[in-house]
C-alpha cells in the first residue's frame, strides 16, 4: 500500500492459479514492487536468487493485495475447519469473496475502485468472485485483469471426440517447430504462423469433425489434414495418420516419441520457450527471496 492511503486510489486483489498456488509468482515474477532478478533474455539469475526493484510494478497506479487462498502460502484454516472445507469451486469462491469484503471494510476502502487480477485458474477465480461479490456482498469490481486465464477447461483437457481442443493446439505445435528452425520473436512468428492459424479452423477442423475414417479419406483426397506432408509441414514430425488414423496432432506421448524417433532419429526433441518453472522437479528460485522478503521486508502480521 502507498501511504497515506487514498480512498480514491484503486485497489487490486491479485490471485495466481492452480488451484493450489500462492500469489508469490505474480508478486515476485511480474507486478510487485520487487521481483526476482532476471537477465535481458528473461532467464532467472543465480543461484542464489535475489530481489531487485521492479520498474514495471503496478504499484505506481494501484494498491496491491496479493491473496493466498486457503491452504497456500501463509493462509491457514481457523479452529474447527479443515482445508478440505475450502476445496471446491463454490467454497473457494465464497471464501475469497468474503476475504475481499472484510478486507475492504477493515481497511476503510469500500469507496475505492476495486479490481481483480488473476493468472491461469486465477482468471477463472476473478470471474466467479466478481459474480459472488455482486450477487450477495454489495460490491461491484470496476474491472478484471485476466492473465493467461483458464476459462474454458474443455480446451485444456479435451476428449478424443471434441475437435476444438485438437484444432486450437496445432498453431502451438507449429510455433515450437518454427522456433526450432530459428524463427523467433513476436513479429517473426506472427508472419510465419498465419497459415498455421487459419488451417486448423478450416480443412483440419472439418476432417476432425467428420470422424476418424471419413476424415482420413477426405484428407487424403484434398492433401489436407492426413496428407503425409501435414505432420512435417506444421509440427516438424510424422503425419498424424500414421498414429492410428485419428488425424490428431498429438498422439499419446509414448507413441509420439516412437514416431518421432523413426522420423528424425534418436534425439527427436523439439523445445518451446517458457519463462521460469513450468512443472516437474525444477528449482523454484522464488522461494528463498520470498521468504526473506516476507520476514525482513514486509514483516506480516499473522492472525490466528
Amino acid at each position: 500500500m502507498r501511504e497515506p492511503q487514498d480512498t480514491k486510489r484503486p485497489i487490486t486483489f491479485v490471485f495466481n492459479g492452480g488451484p493450489g498456488a500462492a500469489s508469490a509468482y505474480l508478486h515476485l515474477g511480474a507486478i510487485g514492487p520487487k521481483i526476482v532478478e532476471a537477465n535481458a533474455k528473461g532467464e532467472l539469475a543465480g543461484p542464489p536468487s535475489r530481489l531487485v526493484v521492479n520498474d514495471s510494478s503496478w504499484l505506481d497506479f494501484t494498491d496491491l493485495v496479493f491473496v493466498d487462498p486457503v491452504g497456500t502460502g501463509y493462509s491457514r484454516v481457523s479452529d474447527g475447519k479443515t482445508e478440505q472445507d475450502f476445496f471446491g469451486v463454490e467454497q473457494d469462491t465464497d471464501s475469497l469473496a468474503d476475504f475481499i469484503r472484510l478486507y475492504l471494510i477493515d481497511a476503510e476502502r469500500m469507496a475505492s475502485p476495486v479490481f481483480l487480477a488473476g493468472e491461469s485458474y486465477g482468471g477463472f477465480r476473478a470471474a466467479t468472485i466478481t459474480r459472488a461479490l455482486q450477487k450477495s456482498r454489495g460490491i461491484s469490481p470496476s474491472g478484471l485483469v485476466l492473465i493467461s486465464p483458464a476459462l474454458e477447461f474443455a480446451l485444456l483437457y479435451g476428449e478424443d471426440y471434441d475437435p476444438l481442443p485438437w484444432a486450437l493446439a496445432l498453431p502451438s505445435y507449429a510455433a515450437v517447430n518454427l522456433e526450432s528452425q530459428g524463427v523467433t520473436g513476436r513479429e517473426g512468428l506472427a508472419g510465419a504462423l498465419q497459415d498455421a492459424e487459419r488451417y486448423p479452423l478450416g480443412d483440419y477442423f472439418v476432417a476432425l469433425a467428420s470422424g476418424a475414417e471419413q476424415g482420413r479419406r477426405g484428407g487424403e483426397r484434398t492433401g489436407g489434414a492426413t496428407h503425409p506432408a501435414f505432420g512435417s509441414k506444421w509440427c516438424g514430425g510424422p503425419s498424424p495418420h500414421t498414429a492410428g488414423g485419428f488425424i490428431r496432432s498429438s498422439p499419446p506421448q509414448g507413441q509420439w516419441w516412437s514416431l518421432m524417433r523413426a522420423y528424425r532419429g534418436p534425439n527427436p526433441n523439439r523445445k518451446g520457450r517458457a519463462r521460469g518453472p513450468t512443472r516437474g522437479p525444477i528449482p523454484r528460485p522464488r522461494g528463498p527471496p520470498f521468504g526473506n522478503r516476507q520476514r525482513v521486508g514486509l514483516k506480516p502480521k499473522v492472525r490466528g
